[in-house]
């Protein structure tokens, strides 16, 4: 009775194991989420396709070292309109504008010229960054 109960049991688990082989990877659940996914869910959130996947890899590294890892992949898995509602989508979005990630003892500077927000100001540019055309730029009238 004894040994049958083992035998049950090794032939149970011996049969999950292999039925557990033939799920494909990508089908399992991600513990991590990668700079790529990362980038994916970046780009859906902000709603561009031209981000930098070197800064999604550097805003991912900043959000992992913050213990954010399986938020993340949690929020990778959301529908696009649940993901609206939480706050570290906007987090993301706002690294992405500002260039950095808010830490409990301040911020962290990710980007600074390739922060997005420069983008949205037609009349500036990143300070120390010199224009396009040159010395005495400054002094030209604007146009927009």
């Amino acid at each position: 009775m004894l040994i049958d109960s083992r035998r049950r049991a090794l032939l149970v688990g011996t049969a999950s194991a292999a039925l557990l082989s033939l799920i494909p990877a990508s089908a399992k659940a991600a513990t991590r989420l990668d700079a790529a996914g990362f980038l994916q869910l970046s780009q859906d959130l902000a709603d561009r396709q031209d981000l930098d996947p070197d800064l999604a890899a550097s805003y991912l590294a900043a959000f992992e070292s913050l213990g954010k890892g399986e938020a993340l992949v949690r929020l990778s898995t959301m529908a696009p309109a649940e993901r609206d509602s939480q706050h570290l989508a906007e987090e993301i979005v706002a690294a992405w504008y500002t260039g950095t990630v808010s830490l409990d003892s301040g911020q962290k500077l990710v980007a600074y010229e390739d922060a997005l927000f420069w983008e949205s100001l037609d009349y500036t540019k990143p300070p120390g960054i010199c224009s396009s055309e040159g010395f005495g730029s400054w002094a030209k009238e604007w146009k927009p």
